[in-house]
């Protein structure tokens, strides 16, 4: 298996896995609010940090099928060979910009290694590791549609229209 399947299918499994979770709690919280008459202490922060990972994890895999925000409106306008060509210069910038969030986002995490959460206690290292971990694995996913580009497989042939 390639290493960029093998990162995409624990992805995936890892937002599954969040998102069941925080449903799960969120369902449990409401039914012990409205029905039971008490609650959990800890949901709202948990579902908040749950919800943090969800976005982070779940963003690299949209960039992986190329259904994050794009103008496809102009870009359909073009010509496949232009299409193909803009495509991947648009990643250049974009790379930056997640080298920055990875960087950014490390610094936060170390900057935060000292706070605990007000609920659960928990180092917010752990709530904010998601933004680097998120940006790494869409640098790697935008590397690896990089790839697929210039050997001509489209990233995804009905949201980009390169072939």
């Amino acid at each position: 298996m390639k290493p960029m399947v093998l990162i995409t299918r624990l992805t995936e499994g890892a937002v599954a896995v969040l998102l069941a979770m925080m449903t799960l709690l969120v369902a449990v919280e409401v039914f012990l609010r409205y029905v039971v008459g008490t609650s959990l202490f800890f949901s709202e922060e948990l579902a908040r940090f749950l919800f943090v990972w969800v976005s982070f994890l779940a963003a690299s895999l949209a960039v992986r099928s190329g259904v994050h925000v794009g103008l496809e409106f102009f870009v359909e306008r073009l010509p496949r060979p232009v299409r193909r060509r803009l495509a991947i210069l648009v990643q250049g910038p974009v790379l930056a910009f997640l080298a920055m969030m990875v960087i950014t986002g490390i610094a936060m995490v170390v900057d935060s290694a000292g706070e605990r959460s007000a609920t659960l206690g928990v180092h917010m290292s752990w709530a904010r590791a998601a933004v680097p971990l998120g940006g790494v694995l869409m640098f790697l996913q935008v590397l690896d549609g990089l790839a697929r580009l210039r050997s001509g497989e489209a990233i995804s042939a009905e949201r980009s229209g390169v072939e």
